[in-house]
């Protein structure tokens, strides 16, 4: 790696936030030799166009996306690849990867150096859980899932206790074995106003706003008694309420969830 792509790619880690340091590494990369590196330049600013609201043009950026993606995504990453099991881009870069809890634990420093990693899948986080809520490398993630992980009520009850959740806004909880008392030690905790979403499907138990759908559009919404009765005793609980207008949005983007309290924040 030259001293110029260095310097680019630092930028980038250390203003995650900000579209100029991609796209300073989008110009570098697009007067470069190679194919696959060149290719970087109409990826990362297609990536950046998809992350901006509404727009005309989205069916034809996502194939653009998707058609670079699918040719050079795997060397793009190939430096993340013996870290993680998976991973995803957003406004062009690395910035979620799918691990078990200990592979994270390890590798995290590392992993934060190489790309602006803010969004975890977790697997296998039971037996972590506890080192986990101890790591200071979750300050910075914004998106958590911990899908199928066995995860009991006293297990989430201490983690949302956690104080390295300060940037989290979207976490998955389904399919493990939740009930009333991991909602009420979400809504009891500093999560309660930070969430956007919390995922609680495949529990046997869930008081998020449910929908009816006519051909996959959403004709009704509603809090089911769960959630009504949270609220009752905690108050108005953003987590438990997303708009969505289909089917197919009912789980809010993770890249962008809480983007609106981000904007404000630095305005």
């Amino acid at each position: 790696m030259s001293d110029e792509e260095r310097a680019l790619r630092e930028l980038v880690l250390e203003r995650p936030d900000d579209d100029e340091p991609r796209l300073l590494y989008a110009t570098w990369c697009g007067g470069q030799p190679d194919e696959a590196t060149r290719a970087r330049e109409p990826f990362i600013r297609v990536q950046l166009d998809l992350a901006q609201p509404g727009g005309s043009v989205v069916y034809t950026l996502r194939q653009q996306d998707e058609r670079l993606r699918f040719r050079y995504g795997r060397i793009w990453g190939e430096e993340l690849l013996p870290l993680v099991e998976d991973f995803r881009f957003d406004r062009g870069f690395v910035e979620l990867v799918r691990c078990t809890a200990s592979q994270f634990l390890r590798a995290a420093g590392e992993l934060r150096a190489r790309a602006p990693i803010r969004h975890l899948d977790l697997t296998e986080a039971g037996d972590a859980l506890q080192e986990l809520a101890s790591s200071e490398q979750l300050t910075v993630i914004r998106s958590l899932s911990m899908q199928a992980c066995g995860l009991r009520d006293e297990d989430v009850e201490r983690f949302v206790r956690s104080p390295n959740l300060t940037s989290l806004r979207w976490l998955s909880l389904a399919d493990n074995d939740l009930g009333p008392r991991a909602a009420a030690a979400i809504a009891d905790s500093p999560l309660r106003q930070q969430l956007a979403y919390v995922d609680f499907n495949n529990n046997g138990y869930s008081p998020s706003e449910q929908y009816a759908h006519d051909d996959g559009f959403i004709v009704d919404s509603w809090l089911p008694p769960e959630g009504v009765a949270l609220e009752e005793r905690y108050g108005v609980l953003p987590w438990l309420h997303h708009r969505a207008t289909s089917m197919a949005d009912t789980i809010p983007d993770r890249f962008r969830a809480g983007a609106q309290d981000q904007v404000s924040a630095a305005g």
